[in-house]
């Protein structure tokens, strides 16, 4: 497994996680009509790279197979993509991606990370720390503010 920054070339790989991640790891929280409400922010492929360009920190992982799992941070400290393809699901490459921005965030004095976490990858974001301050519903989806203060 290797992490890396993300580069503009990655955008196509990382928009193709996304719907993987989508389509079966959520579709086993979620209902066939949020899944689809939910695969749509990612259906263009300029806007998909334009928001990837604009992450104060974007990470990827690769292996042989080619890229797996990405995660995005911005500049308000939000985690605000944590995707793995299911071929890698359940194999730490989410932790290590939330490892990283951690880091990453703390050498830029972010003092808190927040995100907006669905039903599958709450149990990731408690993993590394994250506590639930509110309950949400966006598009019709349960999902969970949650956030993790940085020493």
């Amino acid at each position: 497994m290797t992490c890396r920054m993300y580069a503009p070339q990655d955008a196509e790989a990382t928009r193709t996680v996304f719907h993987q991640a989508v389509q079966t790891i959520a579709s086993q929280d979620y209902s066939p009509e949020q899944i689809a409400t939910w695969r749509q922010g990612g259906e263009n492929p300029d806007t998909w790279a334009h928001m990837m360009d604009q992450a104060h920190t974007a990470l990827v992982c690769e292996d042989d197979e080619g890229l797996y799992a990405f995660a995005t941070l911005t500049p308000t400290a939000e985690v605000h993509m944590l995707m793995c393809h299911p071929r890698k699901a359940r194999q730490g490459a989410a932790s290590q991606l939330l490892r990283t921005l951690e880091t990453t965030a703390q050498k830029a004095g972010m003092a808190m990370l927040t995100t907006q976490a669905s039903l599958a990858s709450r149990r990731v974001f408690e993993k590394a720390g994250f506590h639930v301050t509110e309950n949400r519903t966006v598009a019709g989806m349960a999902c969970f503010g949650m956030e993790k203060p940085l020493r």
